[in-house]
């Protein structure tokens, strides 16, 4: 009789944990699209991927935690430069940034933005000022994320850009 009553309360027990287990699981919501295998760190969550429909017009981060949609690759900007996309997180800080390509100079200042919300995908919508050179030349936009909740989410992406020259434009 206590060997059943023994089984009995092992098969109860384990029965309470998977169910807990399943509906822990599920409370967390999922992101609805995952970045591609050979991008993503199998240590990471699934990341969520732009719902932007056409090709090669995002940027994405090593990760996949940051998608910059605008400004694209090899873009020519125009101060002021609104920078959009999504952060996967929801604690941490947002950090933007312009430099000359060949000189590695920084033509903005560092324009950091606090990323909090009850959801795990952050859209973001920032301006940035920025003076043009002389001469056209390549530019390097940095878009950097800083995870305050410690779930190894830091991660950056560079986007190559194109100022145009600002002579005889009459500004």
């Amino acid at each position: 009789m206590s060997a059943r009553l023994a089984l009995v309360l092992l098969v109860v027990v384990l029965g309470g944990f998977g169910l807990y287990t399943i509906s822990q699981q599920n409370s967390i919501p999922a992101p609805a699209i995952s970045p591609p295998q050979e991008s993503r760190n199998s240590s990471l969550p699934d990341l969520p991927q732009s719902t932007n429909s056409a090709k090669n017009t995002t940027s994405s981060s090593a990760k996949g935690v940051i998608i910059v949609e605008t400004p694209t690759k090899g873009q020519e900007i125009k101060s002021p430069l609104t920078v959009t996309g999504l952060v996967y997180g929801n604690n941490g800080t947002l950090t933007i940034k312009l430099k000359q390509k060949e000189s590695g100079m920084y033509v903005t200042q560092d324009k950091v933005v606090k990323i909090s919300g009850k959801s795990d995908n952050i859209t973001f919508a920032e301006a940035i000022m920025f003076g043009l050179p002389a001469m056209p030349q390549p530019g390097i936009l940095e878009v950097e994320y800083k995870d305050a909740s410690g779930q190894g989410l830091d991660d950056k992406v560079s986007i190559e850009v194109n100022f145009p020259s600002d002579l005889g434009r009459g500004e």
